[in-house]
């Protein structure tokens, strides 16, 4: 791109966003301007970019003296039409390079903070090797909830012809997000990863915020024609608020910025919220609905094996000697709700429509896992014990 070209993109850009009430990072202001300033500001553009920031983004947390001080330098001070006959071509040249290195390296403070991610682990790779083993070994491993992505890009074309820097992909069951940073793969390595995505479908099913064409699969798409933005529907959904500060900063950068981690991975996570209307206890080993009557849309499991419903018959009938051993009289809050948990159980082993039978019987054992564990914190001593034995029996029904 040239220069009038780079500048227009980050001219236009906030121009048009900021004055309609979008919030930006101080990081992602950082990589517009520094993107916009490849050739150097010429200051017609640089004085009316620097005065749109100061009207729109001083106020709000972040946008420190120091930072601003370095914007105006290389927007106003030092652009080019500004800094007059003072200074030889050559020596501007260098003294702005020198400004804008600098703008690119301040370390802005941590913003984002989801309690989510204190406890999903998040895996950050930028190796094609590494990303074919993680789609062919646990993104093609069985589970019953879909995978969710999510796609970041560029400001301009890559060399391999797409926009296409970040893909994020969050696997429920293991707590787990990729982040798939793509912008240095070749055309053909892109396609590469294309094909992996394919056979990754067959296994599991991709559910996306929009078509996400640029994936190459075919994939489901949550906000199914809606107007709605994914911040808006995700606090509809689970009452969950996002931030979508970091939508339009740089996504090439050699090292994303913890708040650029934090936002993509959320993004992805968001999915699962929207997905089942309600949000999760993540510090759980098995994560745990706020809303347990929540049914998501996308879930595909498939009917209990023989040796399921025979493990789950089992773990009933251990259920009924407990209770049978309790003293009721004692222990009545947990007797009470032990006879519930066993119920539930057994309407899954006779093939009762509990809750759409067979969708969401995983679901259902899932709930009686949970509620074992609330009974699990009342009782003591053996009872303690057997309780804990029967949680880590449903457990081992459901892997």
């Amino acid at each position: 791109m040239s220069r009038k070209e780079c500048q227009g993109f980050a001219y236009g850009l906030l121009s048009d966003k900021l004055p309609r009430g979008r919030l930006f990072s101080p990081g992602a202001i950082r990589d517009i301007i520094a993107f916009g300033g490849t050739f150097q500001y010429e200051n017609r553009v640089g004085r009316p970019l620097y005065d749109l920031i100061m009207t729109h983004c001083v106020d709000q947390e972040g946008f420190e003296a120091d930072f601003l001080r370095k914007l105006r330098a290389v927007l106003v001070e030092y652009s080019l039409g500004a800094a007059g006959p003072r200074y030889h071509a050559v020596t501007l040249r260098h003294h702005t390079a020198t400004l804008f290195r600098e703008l690119r390296q301040i370390v802005f403070p941590d913003r984002y903070d989801y309690p989510e991610l204190r406890h999903i682990t998040i895996h950050i790779t930028s190796n094609i090797n590494e990303m074919i083993h993680i789609m062919r070994g646990q993104l093609t491993r069985r589970s019953s909830w879909p995978l969710y992505i999510d796609t970041e890009g560029t400001y301009t074309k890559l060399p391999n012809r797409t926009k296409l820097s970040l893909i994020t992909i969050f696997d429920v069951s293991p707590k787990m997000v990729y982040l798939f940073r793509t912008f240095q793969l070749s055309k053909g390595q892109l396609q590469v990863i294309k094909r992996e995505l394919n056979v990754v479908e067959e296994y599991r099913q991709p559910v996306t915020f929009g078509p996400e064409k640029e994936l190459g699969c075919n994939t489901r798409d949550i906000q199914r024609g809606s107007n709605q933005s994914l911040r808006d529907m995700v606090h509809q959904a689970s009452q969950k608020v996002i931030s979508k500060t970091e939508t339009l900063s740089d996504w090439t950068t050699p090292t994303l910025r913890h708040d650029q981690v934090q936002y993509a991975a959320m993004d992805a996570i968001a999915l699962h919220y929207i997905n089942t209307k309600t949000t999760f206890d993540w510090s759980r080993d098995l994560p745990r609905p706020v809303d347990p009557e929540s049914r998501p849309l996308f879930f595909s499991a498939s009917e209990p094996t023989v040796t399921q419903i025979t493990q789950l018959e089992t773990i009933r009938d251990d259920l009924l000697e407990i209770i049978d051993g309790m003293d009721w009289l004692l222990e009545y809050v947990i007797f009470g709700n032990l006879e519930d948990i066993r119920t539930k159980l057994e309407s899954v082993m006779r093939w009762e429509r509990y809750w759409e039978w067979p969708k969401h019987w995983e679901l259902v054992v899932r709930n009686q896992i949970h509620a074992l564990e609330d009974n699990q914190l009342l009782a003591t001593g053996g009872l303690n014990a057997m309780l804990g034995e029967s949680i880590q029996n449903l457990k081992n029904v459901l892997q």
